[in-house]
């Protein structure tokens, strides 16, 4: 337990955990599980679903806050572990929307925070740490809170994905993509992986895109949306009942 607290650049050399090993697998198992219950979340009453939002997104505010500090405490807190990568955005996210349900931010949370947490567990790129890191249980936490979250506030019909509102996470884009292009190539960070891929992920394929990382990353994201939405809209259509 020596190194629980220790940060990347600290770490001795192959301490750290093996993608889709056992230990990230039975993580990823866990979340499986845990996903499938959050059905069950139809059937509790309104003030339950109210405190389970709110206490969870409570807890995850409090999990990035506690994160920032250990950096801090350690002389670790750099320019380049600011919570701007999208899945710490959307923790932020998640507290604002528990409390104050702005249609662009449950949009926003379905149709690219949902995948994005969904990837970074499946793709992480914290595995030069060892299991049991804070930094390596906090990155696994995070992030299957994030899912688990946004999957309450679909199956209790918080957040209702639409078709109408298809430009607002494209706006979102929009607006946060330029400020983290300019903001990477100023601090030499790479939020968002807007600049390059992170290992062992998908985003490496993008490499070949005929017309440069950024814009296969672009369109990517524009995919992401449109396959988010189709996937809800074919779900429910499944659900509605048939006409004799």
């Amino acid at each position: 337990m020596a190194d629980f607290f220790l940060f990347q650049t600290e770490l001795p050399p192959d301490v750290g955990f093996r993608l889709f090993g056992r230990f990230h697998l039975a993580l990823l198992l866990l979340l499986g599980l845990l996903s499938c219950c959050t059905r069950y979340a139809r059937a509790w009453s309104s003030s339950t679903q109210t405190a389970f939002s709110h206490t969870l997104t409570g807890i995850m505010a409090l999990s990035e806050l506690v994160r920032l500090s250990v950096l801090a405490v350690t002389g670790n807190l750099t320019v380049s572990v600011l919570p701007l990568h999208l899945c710490s955005l959307a923790v932020w996210l998640c507290v604002i929307y528990a409390r104050c349900p702005i249609g662009w931010i449950g949009q926003t949370l379905y149709t690219l925070c949902l995948p994005g947490a969904l990837s970074a567990l499946l793709f992480p790129d914290w595995t030069f740490y060892p299991p049991w890191n804070y930094f390596c249980l906090h990155g696994f936490f995070i992030h299957a809170a994030t899912v688990l979250w946004v999957l309450v506030q679909l199956q209790t019909g918080r957040i209702r994905p639409t078709w109408k509102a298809v430009y607002q996470p494209i706006a979102f884009l929009g607006a946060l993509v330029p400020f983290l292009l300019w903001f990477n190539r100023k601090f030499h960070t790479n939020y968002l992986f807007v600049c390059n891929a992170s290992p062992g992920s998908p985003l490496v394929l993008l490499g070949a895109f005929p017309l440069g990382y950024l814009c296969g990353y672009l369109l990517l994201l524009l995919c992401l949306i449109l396959v988010m939405l189709s996937v809800w809209s074919l779900s429910h259509l499944r659900k509605k009942p048939r006409i004799p």
